[in-house]
């Protein structure tokens, strides 16, 4: 090929709008809309292997209660999995933070609790509460569950997980209610179990919304709002944040400090934000970011009057503050992530109407800023991620809705089809802020405030319905019917990406395509065996006119002596025998129970009996036609000992005792049983042994 020739494919290639780097499309953009039933709220997510896991709860239907939730999220914004949980005992619960497991799974933590509405003024009221964490795998499914019941009438809570880059994790929590607040801070190992445990607190400041953040040294930071009150607990003295540094060996607080902005005591807490973001650099100084009002309410949407920047050393000591607003009054600061290839920050934010991307630089200097200003008005912003060649923004509902979105833009935030240009304005408010060195109770805890679940939860589908609102790139996610495969007797199945489950249940296995794009296959996996068929013992009317029985829930048709119902119990009000078949696409189980009109039965024991080895009479037992039920039969020779004994009312006395042949004479049983309905009685009499 003629090099001018050669030289025009490669502009024109470079030229068309659909190249690929690294395998990726460009350009590669997309905003997904997702709608479900009952109102879903956002606490937490992760990025993990390219995937998003975002916990929370959502309503029960026609309640005020809620479930803790789980959405699951592939890299091309489909939906893999969204799961609701519910325990026996409970009819409220949260999830409120989660961590990547190494196993490609999930540590889920929040609470669960029982709540009543008083029927007389309406009031809710605790009953009782626990904190949870559980290990799940990739699918959803519990590997491993603890509970913590150790505070049950309080609201207490594990809010905060971070996985150590060594092993194992730190949780943190909280205990409120009853005029009595307490933080926990626990190092659990990759098993669950408690390496180390500590509380902290203080009468007069409160330490809310930790997040954490494990340093380069191993050393962890601790950060969150703080208020202070007064003495005589009138008026609250000071209003800021948190900072402590961890020593996650043995949980030792290696340093603490305070940031407050108000000058005066004030009567009403000015508006003030939670810390979502937090990091070192690598000269070891320590950024936080959160959003505040100076000292006063900022009452409208989104109620902070600016986005915080807080800038000190490795040890906690303020360098510098930044307020960060927009064009109008009001900016909250949803999320940020640091690049540190390019220095800076981007910051996402919004201004009570629409969120907005900026990429910023310490001492206030702004690369860029987008408004995405044609995001769903019951949208509202919850978190940000960098992606493989732009940003990934998550959107929860607003309050009582039901939606959630993705927008996934390009680099520099551009998403030419959700966003128009917009302005971040900074200004250095480094002389509002006062530090100062504090002291909290920071002591050793129980260990033993975890128990193992015995009772794995029920984990009911979410349904989310997807739109796309708008998608511009070179490759279509490949779309995947579900395959329904059911197994027999069989304790597991391997699916194609190698992966053994064990559990019914929805899987997934996604093969990126070349251009980066989702080949999701889903799997409706059921576990079956035989059905296994049990009735109980054969029993009684004890004194009613009716009883019921009942067979395993679960099943389409119950078949009660040969009569098909949907009904998995059946009322009994004649004495005889009845029978339950159950199929299935692995087999039958069948069983049966005799049911009596009386409860005790007249035990005719026989007076003699002759094991001379002619094959008759060889034994001596109680009558197979008797139905109590034997507790302990027993045999004694004329000298009063124990010569038989059996709890087995199918084995008979065959005339021997320790292997040798009893001579003919006189034998004193006693019976000891009980009767269908369970009251005990005994019987004695006396046998003769004929030879």
């Amino acid at each position: 090929m003629h090099w001018r020739v050669f030289t025009m494919f490669i502009l024109l290639f470079c030229l068309h709008e659909k190249v690929t780097f690294g395998q990726f499309c460009l350009p590669d953009v997309y905003a997904r809309e997702f709608e479900g039933d009952l109102a879903a709220y956002y606490n937490n997510s992760i990025r993990h292997n390219s995937e998003l896991i975002v916990v929370g709860h959502t309503l029960q239907h026609r309640d005020l209660w809620s479930d803790p939730m789980i959405t699951k999220y592939s890299s091309r914004g489909q939906v893999l999995w969204a799961k609701r949980y519910n325990i026996a005992g409970y009819n409220n619960g949260y999830f409120y933070a989660v961590a990547p497991t190494p196993d490609s799974g999930l540590l889920v933590s929040g609470f669960f609790s029982m709540l009543r509405k008083r029927q007389n003024d309406g009031v809710v009221e605790l009953l009782y509460s626990a904190a949870m964490l559980w290990k799940l795998d990739k699918y959803g499914n519990m590997v491993n569950g603890k509970i913590m019941t150790a505070f049950a009438s309080y609201f207490v809570s594990i809010n905060s997980l971070l996985a150590l880059r060594e092993g194992g994790y730190l949780a943190a929590g909280t205990v409120n209610g009853r005029g009595y607040a307490r933080n926990l801070l626990f190092k659990l190992d990759d098993a669950l179990n408690v390496v180390w445990a500590n509380e902290f607190y203080d009468e007069h400041r409160t330490f809310a919304s930790i997040k954490m953040f494990q340093r380069k040294n191993g050393e962890v930071l601790i950060a969150g709002s703080s208020m202070e009150d007064t003495e005589d607990h009138s008026m609250i003295a000071k209003t800021g944040y948190y900072l402590f540094n961890v020593r996650p060996e043995g949980g030792s607080l290696a340093w603490s400090r305070a940031y407050h902005f108000n000058s005066a005591p004030v009567s009403r807490p000015s508006s003030l934000q939670n810390v979502p973001f937090i990091v070192e650099h690598d000269n070891g100084n320590i950024s936080l970011f959160s959003s505040y009002s100076d000292s006063t309410v900022f009452v409208l949407l989104p109620n902070v009057r600016s986005a915080l920047h807080l800038e000190v050393n490795e040890f906690g000591v303020i360098r510098q503050a930044t307020g960060i607003t927009h064009e109008q009054p009001g900016c909250r600061l949803i999320d940020a992530q640091y690049e540190p290839e390019q220095n800076r920050f981007i910051l996402f934010t919004e201004d009570g109407e629409y969120s907005r991307l900026s990429a910023y630089r310490s001492g206030g200097n702004s690369d860029w800023s987008r408004t995405m200003s044609r995001i769903n008005g019951n949208l509202m912003g919850s978190a940000l991620y960098r992606d493989r060649s732009g940003y990934l923004l998550f959107f929860s509902g607003r309050t009582q809705v039901a939606n959630s979105g993705i927008i996934k833009t390009e680099a520099e935030g551009v998403a030419p089809c959700m966003e128009t240009p917009s302005q971040l304005l900074t200004r250095d408010v480094t002389p509002e802020f006062r530090q100062e060195n504090i002291a909290p109770r920071y002591t050793p805890a129980q260990r033993n405030l975890f128990e193992d679940l015995l009772t794995g939860p029920n984990k009911p589908d979410y349904p989310w319905k997807a739109n796309t609102v708008c998608e511009t790139n070179c490759c279509v996610n490949i779309p995947s019917d579900t395959s329904r495969i059911q197994l027999c007797n069989q304790p597991s199945y391997q699916l194609p990406d190698f992966k053994q489950v064990s559990q019914s249940g929805l899987y997934y296995t996604n093969h990126t395509t070349a251009f980066g794009c989702d080949s999701i296959a889903f799997y409706d996996i059921t576990f079956s065996t035989v059905p296994q068929v049990n009735l109980g013992a054969d029993t009684c009317f004890n004194k009613t006119d009716s009883l019921v029985i009942s067979g395993p829930e679960g099943y389409d048709t119950y078949t009660w002596n040969n009569s098909s119902s949907q009904a998995s119990s059946i009322k009994i009000t004649e004495p005889g025998t009845y029978t339950l078949e159950l199929e299935n696409h692995c087999g039958t189980g069948k069983d049966s129970i005799v049911i009596y009109k009386d409860c005790a039965f007249e035990i005719l024991m026989p007076n003699a009996f002759t094991p001379n080895g002619d094959g008759i009479n060889e034994q001596f037992r109680i009558p197979k036609n008797n139905q109590n039920r034997l507790i302990r039969f027993s045999i004694f020779n004329r000298f009063g000992q124990l010569v038989f004994e059996t709890s087995d009312i199918k084995k008979g006395w065959d005339g021997n005792w320790n292997n040798s042949p009893q001579p003919s004479g006189t034998f004193v049983y006693r019976l000891e049983m009980l009767s269908l309905d369970g009251r005990s009685f005994t019987q004695k009499g006396t046998i003769a042994l004929i030879r």
